[in-house]
């Protein structure tokens, strides 16, 4: 069973980071229009990371809310 804390604590990046990944593509348009090429580059490469770590994030949030489902006691018993 995973604690609830943890799951808020992925909840709350899964929610955030896509808002992270969106400001700093403005601010890769920002700096290619002002021709820093390298600014633009570098923070480019941390919102592509960004998005690899929403996306690890959304697989162990699946996972840890599918192994929540597994070990949770089933109410509804089948009639004999």
């Amino acid at each position: 069973m995973v604690p609830r804390r943890y799951l808020t604590i992925l909840l709350v990046f899964a929610l955030l980071l896509p808002m992270a990944i969106c400001l700093m593509l403005g601010a890769v348009w920002l700096l290619s229009a002002m021709q820093d090429r390298e600014g633009a580059l570098r923070l480019q490469r941390l919102a592509i990371l960004c998005g690899l770590a929403w996306v690890m994030d959304g697989l162990v949030l699946l996972l840890a809310l599918a192994g929540n489902s597994v070990c949770q006691k089933n109410d509804f018993e089948e009639p004999e």
